[in-house]
């Protein structure tokens, strides 16, 4: 624990560094990763945010500390986003923030409903921006909607009375497609569409080979080839969804297969240029996808990654892969 590891690809093996020196609260969870515009990656975790200039080697830690003036809510740092005019928003477990980059000073960003701020008690899986460069908060307690322009918000929740409400508590994630319609990955309730102009959701369902398979928690989404959907489900494998006609394909951990998905705990987390897409799994390690093929390759603990259980990835400028896991950070070049 505690590390940030360097890949060799002509040994095919990892190297490790010790990283206790920038964090003495425990082990790096690499649930976040971001590159901003200067080249740094910003590494979020469950012990605060770790940075790293590539170029220097030269790494500094961001954590909660009480007795700053405007601190991190907590040290539960989950999420990262950078809108059109710079603005650096971080969701944590207890807020969100935003980040001067120049002068490194945190701003408490608060949406109030009722009185109360909205991310307050909260954990914020992700921040999205639109084509409209509206504000997407996907939370453990609902969706919100942001507009930076009228400052305006909507909550949606999910109500038990309501069949065109969000279809389960936590909303995980959003995206939208070329045809600008919202698609959000729920967590125990699947997938929704949502009409902005109605504020309703409607549930998209899923057929296996077994029929249809309901209260699926997803926990990934990210746009694929044709216009498709890859999504990353918490025990249904990994989900080809195509929103042209509502079909999809499962892709399933097969042990009598090397070349199946490694786990069924599975979350999409970049694609590549040429096709290949890369997984976070839960036991699996990191999982290269191949579109032509529809083939799996496994890359985990044996080859040296600090842990099975991959959460995050993010490729640099320089072609340098930044793979967070439960258990420490890995900065490689990954084979094409």
């Amino acid at each position: 624990k505690n590390r940030m590891d360097y890949f060799n690809p002509a040994s095919g093996k990892f190297f490790h560094i010790n990283l206790s020196n920038y964090n003495k609260s425990g082990a790096i969870e690499g649930y976040s990763v971001y590159e901003d515009r200067s080249g740094k990656i910003w590494i979020a975790g469950g012990n605060g945010i770790i940075t790293c200039d590539p170029r220097t080697k030269i790494f500094h830690s961001v954590l909660y500390d009480p007795n700053l003036p405007n601190p991190l809510p907590s040290n539960s740092t989950i999420s990262f986003c950078k809108t059109h005019d710079g603005k650096f928003f971080i969701g944590c477990g207890n807020g969100v923030v935003l980040f001067d980059e120049k002068n490194e000073t945190l701003t408490p960003f608060v949406i109030s409903e009722n009185g109360v701020n909205i991310f307050e008690n909260n954990y914020t899986w992700e921040i999205y921006e639109d084509s409209k460069n509206n504000l997407w908060f996907c939370t453990l307690y609902g969706l919100v909607f942001y507009d930076p322009l009228t400052h305006s918000h909507k909550l949606y929740e999910h109500n038990e009375n309501d069949s065109a409400s969000l279809n389960a508590e936590s909303a995980t994630e959003i995206i939208e497609t070329v045809d600008t319609r919202f698609w959000v990955t729920t967590f125990g309730g699947g997938l929704d569409l949502l009409d902005p102009s109605t504020g309703k959701f409607r549930h998209i369902k899923f057929h296996d080979s077994r029929g249809e398979v309901s209260g699926i928690a997803m926990q990934g989404l990210m746009k694929y080839a044709d216009g498709k959907l890859l999504i990353g489900t918490q025990s249904y494998g990994l989900i080809l969804f195509n929103p042209a006609d509502e079909t999809s394909e499962f892709f399933r951990h097969d042990a009598a297969d090397p070349s199946s998905l490694s786990s069924d705990v599975t979350m999409p987390l970049t694609r590549e240029g040429n096709g290949v897409v890369w997984i976070g799994t839960k036991g699996g390690g990191l999982v290269a996808f191949d579109a032509h093929t529809q083939k799996f390759r496994a890359f985990t603990m044996q080859e040296g990654l600090p842990g099975n259980e991959v959460v995050s990835m993010i490729t640099d400028d320089d072609g340098v892969s930044w793979i967070g896991t439960t258990n420490g950070i890995s900065r490689c070049k990954l084979p094409q």
